[in-house]
């Protein structure tokens, strides 16, 4: 093996380096708990040119491992790809949708292959995309409640004056002013307690 020690440098053949456990550098030290043998060298771990199993072109693949086509285009090829892949992703989607529909806190819009769900109804009732400007009306009122039934389609316009935002007189669902007004009193009270203080 050549193992000759040297006070201070490994002790194999060739080496000059400083020792530093059991009369080796660090390199050979390594290699020995590693692989059990100081002379052992890693095998050529360069991707080999190989062919493509579609076209038969002959490629490189970019890792020592897998590959066996030369692109992504002969990859789509592949018989078994062609239907699995867009039936097994739209399953899965749907799949994983439903196990984590209605699980926050019910605030949002539900989301149905990562598009709002009234919108994606709406669309299979009209038969076509929405277009730019059209909006869904819940008639009940509750976001989540999605039925074909229960969806109106609108204008922008229509749709605030059905909620009546921004017209004098009209009742909204909503008070913005109430808080305003709770600020407003929260503050005339701390400048009361600063003043009589």
């Amino acid at each position: 093996m050549g193992y000759e020690f040297k006070q201070g440098v490994c002790s194999f053949e060739g080496c000059g380096r400083d020792a530093v456990c059991h009369e080796m550098c660090d390199k050979h030290y390594r290699r020995v708990l590693k692989h059990g043998d100081v002379n052992h060298v890693r095998p050529d771990l360069k991707p080999q040119p190989r062919p493509c199993v579609i076209c038969g072109k002959i490629f490189t693949p970019p890792k020592r491992h897998g590959a066996t086509h030369c692109s992504k285009s002969c990859t789509a090829k592949e018989p078994h790809n062609i239907v699995r892949c867009s039936v097994m992703g739209k399953e899965y989607a749907t799949e994983i949708g439903i196990a984590l529909r209605d699980r926050g806190e019910g605030k949002t819009y539900r989301k149905y292959m990562n598009r709002h769900e009234h919108r994606v109804v709406a669309e299979s009732i009209l038969g076509r995309p929405l277009v730019k400007g059209e909006v869904i009306h819940h008639k009940d009122g509750k976001k989540r409640n999605n039925s074909p039934d229960n969806i109106s389609i609108t204008t922008q316009g229509q749709h605030m004056k059905e909620h009546g935002l921004g017209i004098p007189g009209m009742k909204l669902w909503w008070k913005p002013w109430e808080k305003r007004r709770l600020k407003c009193t929260n503050l005339n009270q701390e400048l009361e307690k600063r003043l009589d203080s």
